[in-house]
């Protein structure tokens, strides 16, 4: 595919291998010959206008992802009805207020799909509430600046763990946004920004901290859900805009957000329902199930020294990754630590596999994410990652950015 010369252009976003964007879906264990494994949809406007375009481009896939997979994994980890109805009409008001962009999106997709904004907002709170539900399925992500690697460039990644039949319904959405701002995230039908990167250098992966919110029987908190934050924060015009916005945002649930900005610098936010932290990591941080800030530890009852569970194992698995190469890394070595298979001991893997044969919830890597804000490029490796190779993206437009 030739690249636009219009910098606004969305066709920007260049596949740096010979592959087209528009590629169909593949199935596991594809080969190295096929085509770039991931749909992509792109939009371009007023924030409701981009809402407006993705659901068209979504057409009935949206409704059938609502009922025929979110609304049944509520159900499988006894999220009922009543309770998640409630807390997406208490969570509106605080979109409203706190994330008119996200919220604008939100009108323009229900304008197009003739889904509530209510329905809208419970797929955007879908994580929140299973945080309080289960156990050991948090992504594993990191933050790398350039002091650490070999190129002198910036990195965030991680593992998107999920279902594993959610593996089909997996896209990418590039938005061009009517103050000129690109955005590249990775989602699902109506979750359109799970983890990405804009044009101003902003970079943002995340992981959920809820393992100890299911040990104290807790629930979220009316607030903006972590979905819609992190598409607000994405939307930002510069990285010190990205790490004000998810401060002052009254949030809902649990998280450990990293972020990343073009110049080096690295950003590690924490919540709790009862508390944020914000620190600024001088070269490298992870993050998994655990938190590390004590404000945030103190609110969700762990303790310095938490139970040997076996998510700690791949915590420590990253770290050990992580410092073992510290000042040797790039997007190769980094791409390397998304495959990362322990046969040995498969509760330290990076990359998890499913077993479907005990349940058809059964969980495992959908995809390993790789971003770098400072070459304006991504890397993302289909599940499980460690069977499959890596793509990437990239940007260009004047001034190599």
């Amino acid at each position: 595919m030739q690249p636009d010369s219009d910098d606004a252009s969305p066709s920007n976003l260049l596949p740096t291998a010979a592959a087209s964007l528009f590629a169909e879906k593949t199935v596991r264990g594809m080969s190295s010959e096929q085509k770039f494994p991931y749909e992509m949809c792109r939009v371009r406007g007023s924030a409701r206008d981009r809402g407006r375009a993705y659901g068209q481009w979504l057409r009935d896939r949206l409704r059938k992802f609502l009922e025929t997979e979110l609304g049944p994994l509520l159900d499988h980890h006894g999220v009922g009805i009543d309770e998640r109805g409630q807390f997406a009409e208490a969570c509106m008001p605080y979109l409203v207020d706190h994330t008119p962009r996200t919220w604008a999106f939100v009108r323009g997709l229900s304008d197009s799909t003739g889904l509530r904004v209510r329905e809208l907002t419970l797929l955007l709170a879908c994580e929140d509430l299973l945080w309080s539900r289960r156990h050991g399925h948090n992504a594993a992500c990191f933050a790398i600046s350039a002091r650490e690697t070999t190129d002198g460039e910036t990195y965030l990644g991680q593992t998107w763990d999920w279902p594993w039949r959610m593996w089909t319904h997996r896209h990418l959405v590039h938005q061009t946004a009517a103050e000129g701002v690109r955005i590249l995230t990775y989602g699902f039908p109506g979750l359109w920004s799970c983890a990405g990167m804009n044009s101003n250098g902003v970079s943002l992966v995340w992981t959920g901290g809820g393992d100890h919110a299911s040990n104290t029987d807790a629930r979220p908190r009316p607030g903006v859900p972590s979905s819609a934050l992190i598409a607000e924060v994405l939307e930002q015009s510069s990285f010190d805009a990205a790490v004000q916005c998810a401060m002052q945002v009254v949030h809902a649930g649990w998280f450990v957000l990293l972020l990343a900005a073009r110049d080096g610098r690295l950003a590690r936010i924490e919540a709790s329902p009862g508390a944020k932290t914000c620190e600024r990591p001088p070269s490298m941080t992870c993050a998994h199930a655990l938190f590390t800030a004590e404000g945030v530890r103190a609110t969700v009852g762990q303790p310095d020294a938490g139970r040997a569970v076996g998510y700690h194992a791949r915590y420590a698995r990253l770290c050990e990754l992580l410092l073992s190469h510290s000042g040797r890394m790039d997007h190769n070595v980094l791409a390397g630590f998304l495959r990362d298979h322990v046969e040995e001991t498969a509760t330290a893997s990076i990359c998890r596999h499913p077993d479907e044969t005990k349940s058809e919830w059964a969980w495992g890597t959908l995809d390993g994410l790789l971003f770098s804000p400072s070459l304006n490029q991504s890397w993302f490796i289909p599940g499980p990652p460690c069977q499959n190779r890596v793509h990437a993206l990239r940007y260009k437009s004047r001034g190599g950015h």
